[in-house]
């Protein structure tokens, strides 16, 4: 069964955010990312532990920047140590998490689209104005063909400027 659905309640199964972290960095040093002409070493390995943690690092600056300035796996494990320590200061628990910030990972209401379903997440973390999250709705926001074509919304294009 598979996390926040309906036959969970809601409800995260499986292994939290912290230990999914920790697994990747056991992982990660078996099988580090700079061998073989793949990744870019530890750098890699920071961008994927922040993505991980991102929920855990929202007001944490201290942690993010530990993660960010991280030369070597043992810091990266003392930043999950820390989270761990924040964890059991608040009384967290793992079948409450949310899902992450990936837009794969959102819970999508039914009828919902993709694309309203990610500028609904954008307008919550006030990613952008109301403005741009305004122009997003135009219907050639969810596509790059427009950057191509004759450019204005007429297509017409006189030469230099598009209209």
């Amino acid at each position: 069964t598979e996390s926040n659905t309906d036959a969970v309640d809601g409800k995260r199964v499986g292994p939290g955010r912290l230990e999914l972290t920790r697994e990747f960095l056991k992982i990660s040093e078996q099988y580090p990312p700079d061998k073989g002409g793949q990744g870019n070493g530890i750098k890699c390995v920071r961008a994927h532990v922040h993505r991980f943690l991102h929920e855990d690092l929202k007001g944490r600056n201290d942690i993010r920047q530990k993660i960010a300035l991280a030369n070597d796996h043992s810091v990266l494990y003392e930043a999950c140590d820390d989270i761990e320590n924040i964890y059991k200061e608040t009384g967290h628990v793992v079948e409450d998490e949310e899902l992450s910030w990936y837009m794969r990972h959102r819970v999508v209401k039914e009828g919902t689209t993709a694309a309203e379903k990610k500028l609904a997440k954008n307008k919550e973390v006030g990613q952008f104005s109301e403005e741009q999250l305004e122009e997003m709705k135009d219907e050639k926001a969810g596509s790059f063909s427009h950057l191509f074509s004759g450019g204005g919304d007429d297509g017409q294009c006189d030469g230099g400027q598009c209209s």
